[in-house]
């Protein structure tokens, strides 16, 4: 079996400066695993509703992936891991192990790191995989989905 070398830190670049203020901090914020938990569920949720919406699974997981680049910033990670050959289990199952995986990352950093680097980006790797998409489709949607908020933040649209 060929490994896999999966890289996303192009996510985490561009979030870098969000979390920077946080890296001295000893445990994991709880907001960063809760707001991970909300975006894992919403995922969970979309995949009940309405599993043709292609575009909506997308979003999703680049959310779950800014999580990601979130926690990997806090934690001083990259987001690379190596993967055995992608193995497409049910997208339920790897989401339940996510949960079980985000959960625990509420103890010092030295485990969060092993968990996020050993568990967490492979099993997410996996999630892309199963839910039909690649990490280049995911990555260009990434793109789009910035350049999309760039461009919105200067023409004033979330202005209140």
């Amino acid at each position: 079996m060929n490994n896999k070398v999966i890289d996303l830190n192009f996510a985490k670049k561009l979030r870098e400066s969000i979390l920077s203020n946080q890296k001295e901090i000893y445990s994991m914020p709880m907001n960063l695993i809760i707001n991970f938990h909300i975006d894992l569920a919403h995922l969970a949720l979309g995949l009940t509703l309405n599993k043709d919406l292609k575009d909506v699974m997308l979003n999703d997981l680049i959310m779950i992936l800014n999580r990601m680049s979130d926690i990997a910033i806090f934690l001083d990670i990259d987001l690379i891991a190596e993967v055995q050959e992608i193995q497409v289990t049910a997208p339920e199952v790897i989401l339940n192990s996510l949960f079980n995986n985000v959960s625990m990352l509420n103890y010092k950093k030295t485990t969060s790191r092993i968990k996020m680097i050993n568990r967490i980006m492979p099993l997410f790797v996996e999630l892309v995989y199963s839910l039909g998409f690649t990490t280049d489709e995911l990555e260009e949607a990434h793109h789009k989905n910035m350049d999309k908020n760039i461009l919105e933040l200067e023409q004033g649209i979330w202005k209140n």
